[in-house]
């Protein structure tokens, strides 16, 4: 992979980075794997438990109720792509760095660009995914566990970035976010946006935003492809450690844990815990369980169709 990712990174950008807040150019969209025929081979062959389909709000207002999950998977990628295009749908597939060889180079390529920009930065645990997401529909207030990077591709996106504090979203909220009990949906209120940064994400942009920080997103008006670059940095992982463990502590044994310190000896301890209460799997019966309640149908209003509600098992 011979091309330059980003374009013109500058030390304003390094500082931005590691700041948490940047937004900068990127030449995917020159790569030329990002056709309509070319991610309808993709939504065919990509792993089924690795690949989602979720109807979503066409504002926030809707509520969390009206985020459901589908099933793609007796649909052609053509036909995928095209209730995409006429509905109101967001289709995912994860880790595929993981399974595909070409986004395992680009993610290389990716990481070796940003650690020559960012000295000293140690990148982990990466995961890139593919959205491809209707025209106009939103994607609810919620805060995610590792560091984001949401490059887009095709059509155009409003994010809405929000402080990490209390007041955005609670260490309670946060807890749950890392339990796996909420899938990631937190309170929203309107007056929120006061405080927002918003990012008018044009094809060709990439732009991250801190740890953890709550953020809501709103289409426009075509067919948008991006890739969710997810990573890890030691502070994320850190804090992943703290909560994690914060959570079980209150949850499960009714022992509050005030302390978020991503430093010293108790935070080495909580890393030991987690990974113990991992290992043992002390919140897996906790979590949420997920539940597919339509199927993919170009030629219905939204792109699809109500199933009789059964549990996601792949």
């Amino acid at each position: 992979m011979d091309i330059e990712i980003f374009k013109n990174w500058t030390d304003k950008h390094s500082k931005n980075f590691s700041d948490g807040f940047m937004l900068i150019e990127h030449r995917l969209v020159e790569m030329g794997i990002f056709s309509d025929q070319a991610l309808a081979r993709l939504i065919e062959t990509h792993p089924d438990e690795l690949s989602m389909v979720y109807t979503m709000p066409l504002k926030e207002a809707e509520g969390h109720d009206s985020f459901r999950e589908g099933d793609l998977r007796e649909t052609t990628g053509k036909d995928v792509i095209a209730a995409v295009e006429n509905g109101r749908l967001w289709v995912q597939l994860l880790k595929l760095n993981k399974v595909n060889p070409e986004y395992k180079k680009l993610e290389k390529k990716i990481i070796s660009e940003m650690k020559g920009n960012v000295p000293g930065l140690k990148i982990f645990g990466c995961r890139l995914s593919l959205l491809i997401s209707s025209p106009d529909i939103h994607v609810s207030y919620h805060a995610d566990i590792p560091r984001n990077a949401l490059w887009q591709v095709r059509g155009t996106k409003k994010v809405y970035i929000y402080p990490v504090s209390e007041k955005f979203i609670s260490e309670t909220d946060l807890e749950g976010v890392y339990l796996g009990e909420t899938q990631e949906a937190i309170k929203y209120e309107e007056a929120f946006d006061q405080d927002a940064s918003i990012v008018e994400l044009q094809p060709g942009e990439v732009v991250t935003w801190p740890i953890n920080g709550p953020h809501r997103i709103v289409n426009g008006d075509s067919l948008s492809v991006s890739i969710a670059m997810e990573y890890f940095e030691p502070i994320a992982w850190f804090r992943y450690a703290v909560f994690y463990t914060n959570g079980i502590m209150r949850r499960r044994f009714g022992i509050p844990l005030k302390s978020t310190k991503i430093s010293g000896v108790g935070m080495w301890m909580k890393a030991f815990s987690s990974t113990f209460f991992k290992l043992f799997k002390v919140q897996k019966k906790h979590q949420l369980t997920r539940y597919l309640t339509f199927k993919v149908d170009p030629d219905s209003e939204g792109g699809f169709v109500n199933i009789e509600k059964k549990e996601r098992t792949f």
